[in-house]
Formats: C-alpha cells, sequence, structure tokens
C-alpha cells in the first residue's frame, strides 16, 4: 500500500522578533514548543494510518530538544538557507511557511497516495474524520473568507498545483496578508473540497489561546 505523506512545518527555537499582528511570536519555550510538536507527530501517527512525516524545521538550530528527529521519517533542516532564514525571521509568519514549504518542495518524495500539511504543535483529535480526505483534488476548510492553513491536504496529482499556489502567493505574503486570505486566490477552485471540520486544536503561539476546527 501507497503510504500518505504528512509535512509538518516547525520553528522551534524562533527569533526574538514580532510578528505583523502581535509583538510576541511565541509564549512558549523553544522546549515546550518540542514537547508541542512531539504531541504533533503522535496525533498524526494515532490518526492517520499508513503515514510517513517529513518535519520541516526552520528554527535557528538545527538539533532539536527531545531527539524530534528521531520520531519522524524525514527530518529537514532549511535554517541554514538564507532566503528561508530571512521570510522566517521577518514580521510575515505567511511568508516563513510559504518559503519553507517551496524550498522543502524539490526534497519530498512526490510518490505518496495522498499529502498532508499540518502546522508543529498542533494536533489532530477525535473529530477528524480520514473519510473527508484522500479525494482527489485538495481538502481544506473554509474559515473567514479563506482557507485555514493548520491543516489541509491534497492529492498526488495536485502537487504541482500547490508549488505553483505557493510561488504566486509569495508576493502577496510580503505585505500584511495571510496566507489563508491569499491561497484561495490560487489554487485552482474547481479542484477544491471543504469540509466542515478539520478535526486538529492546539494553542495559538503568541497568545496561548486554545482552539479546536
Amino acid at each position: 500500500m501507497t503510504c500518505s505523506l504528512v509535512i509538518v512545518t516547525s520553528v522551534i527555537n524562533y527569533a526574538n522578533a514580532p510578528l505583523s499582528y502581535s509583538k510576541e511570536r511565541s509564549i512558549f519555550s523553544p522546549y515546550e514548543r518540542a514537547l508541542q510538536t512531539i504531541q504533533t507527530i503522535q496525533s498524526v501517527r494515532r490518526y492517520i494510518p499508513d503515514v510517513l512525516i517529513c518535519l520541516i524545521e526552520g528554527g535557528h538550530e538545527e538539533r532539536l530538544p527531545l531527539a524530534i528527529k528521531d520520531k519522524v521519517d524525514t527530518y529537514l533542516y532549511l535554517g541554514h538557507n538564507s532566503l528561508v532564514r530571512w521570510a522566517v525571521d521577518s514580521p510575515h509568519k505567511g511568508l516563513g511557511e510559504a518559503a519553507m514549504l517551496v524550498y522543502a518542495a524539490k526534497y519530498l518524495n512526490r510518490n505518496g497516495a495522498f499529502f498532508y500539511k499540518i502546522s508543529g504543535r498542533y494536533q489532530l483529535n477525535s473529530l477528524f474524520d480520514i473519510l473527508e480526505w484522500r479525494r482527489s483534488g485538495f481538502t481544506f476548510k473554509a474559515d473567514r473568507g479563506g482557507f485555514s492553513t493548520r491543516f489541509y491536504g491534497f492529492s498526488k496529482d495536485c502537487f504541482n498545483d500547490w508549488l505553483r499556489t505557493l510561488w504566486l502567493c509569495i508576493p502577496f505574503l510580503f505585505t500584511r496578508r495571510s496566507i489563508e486570505s491569499v491561497l484561495p486566490w490560487f489554487v485552482p477552485s474547481v479542484k477544491v473540497h471543504t469540509c466542515s471540520q478539520i478535526g486538529v486544536e492546539g494553542q495559538i503561539g503568541p497568545y496561548g489561546l486554545r482552539f479546536q476546527e
């Protein structure tokens, strides 16, 4: 059976610089963020069968606490790349995420049955319904006129569409626009399925507020 690939985007050791919408990047220490990322990985293995996990790390340290890289199938450290480093440390969080994904794409195995992207430190929960996913095309949760990017998925035939969409988003992410609001402009609408519930939960880094969607 062909495995699915879950891409986990992560910045554990973050810059001490404000975001465009918050003076704090995170109220959590790198060690706490590492613990949360382990919970992300554990939740993915619990709820998605036949899965491979690729951790993409864009922080300031390649070596991570708690032997996190040993808990995933592939570990890509991108913090040494000057363009990724600049984008991740910029005030624009979505720009950092897009830059990491674009740079990592050439290293990803494109033969997976389905691809998921989850932001590190968020976890899948019992409300996650695998039957909502693995359809041909993209699957997103509509969120305030945009798409939630904490967790989404796409079939392997949409890999190039996904990469093209990220490239097209990047110029707009230099402004205060969020990646959630820009993605719908460029994802081919005929290939999009939306779901009302993702089944993901976690704490928002700058504020510590807990949410579920």
